[in-house]
């Protein structure tokens, strides 16, 4: 199963002539129930168990005589049997909540008629909890008969609890100069810093023999195979700068700076400069052209500049620490 709830919420106002100020908020929350793959065969509630019981022989039950799931089904005496994909689906719990938060709040400035201050502040709060539990009656798929009480293995129930925790948050500040000179010239300028974070906590615990299929939290486990944390975090900080230039606002001319500075990089090359230059003609405009049937719009433009990249995987540029079995 699936749900989603969801809200969102806007607004500004301005205290004064010259400052406005706004904020917008974007709450969700995501309840899921048997949605997501597992891994294994057939035990995960979703596509896989379908895929089972599509293979299995029609003459097999889901059901013993005495009207009670069977542990598995087989179509011939001696053959092939599967485990119950009627009784996985009722018996898997599997239950998945995201709650996340979209939030931004500005203010703006004017400091004059032609320059303009604005700073911007937005986040992305996200949060998910997973709680899996497999019943020993569920563990299984083709040619493996799940057990309903099993020795202390791999056959015997299976819990889960996974956490996801994801922040991240973004400051923007800008300086804006628009000035219109006479009737021919327009010029604007941009000035501006920016910095950003994002972290990233994930946490798994899975726990295996059970005393009973009836108890489905991890305190009853006595046995984990996996049990781990992890933490990531980047920091990226950017200088900005643009100009544009129009002249009768049809010859065009834009100049862009950037320098960007990464924790995901190096100590060596901790920063990049991109630098980008282009002139744009709008041709239709022009007298010469004004009077061609079947022509409204037609516009050159041409542009040379740097760019760079920073999607690479945090701490690649400094020596880990791990664990190893050998």
């Amino acid at each position: 199963g699936y749900k989603r709830f969801s809200l969102r919420v806007n607004g500004d106002f301005n205290p004064g002539k010259r400052v406005k100020i706004g904020f917008g908020v974007a709450p969700s929350l995501q309840l899921e129930h048997n949605n997501r793959q597992g891994s294994g065969f057939n035990v995960d509630g979703q596509r896989a168990i379908f895929a089972s019981a599509s293979m299995m022989p029609t003459m097999g039950s889901p059901y013993n005589p005495d009207g009670s799931l069977a542990l598995g089904i087989s179509g011939f005496t001696n053959q092939f049997v599967w485990a119950n994909p009627l009784r996985q689906l009722l018996e898997v719990k599997d239950d998945a909540n995201r709650l996340r938060v979209l939030a931004n709040v500005f203010a703006e400035i004017k400091l004059t008629d032609h320059l303009t201050f604005r700073t911007t502040g937005s986040t992305d709060i996200a949060s998910m909890t997973r709680n899996r539990f497999i019943p020993s009656t569920s563990i299984g798929g083709f040619n493996a008969l799940p057990i309903e009480n099993p020795p202390p293995g791999n056959n015997t129930a299976l819990g889960e609890s996974r956490v996801n925790n994801d922040y991240s948050w973004l400051n923007e500040n800008t300086l804006n100069y628009q000035r219109q000179f006479g009737k021919d010239h327009s010029l604007g300028v941009l000035a501006g810093f920016t910095v950003q974070r994002s972290t990233l906590f994930f946490s798994d615990m899975i726990g295996r023999d059970f005393p009973d299929n009836s108890i489905t939290y991890l305190s009853a486990a006595t046995r984990f195979t996996t049990n781990t944390t992890t933490f990531n975090a980047w920091t990226m900080a950017s200088l900005l700068g643009r100009l544009n230039y129009s002249y009768k606002d049809r010859y065009l001319l834009q100049a862009t700076f950037r320098r960007d500075g990464s924790s995901r990089f190096g100590d060596r090359n901790k920063w990049g400069t991109f630098p980008s230059i282009g002139a744009g003609w709008i041709a239709s405009d022009e007298p010469f052209l004004k009077n061609i049937s079947g022509l409204s719009f037609l516009k050159l433009r041409a542009s040379f500049g740097l760019t760079g990249m920073a999607e690479i995987d945090n701490y690649t540029a400094v020596a880990g620490v791990g664990n190893a079995n050998y």
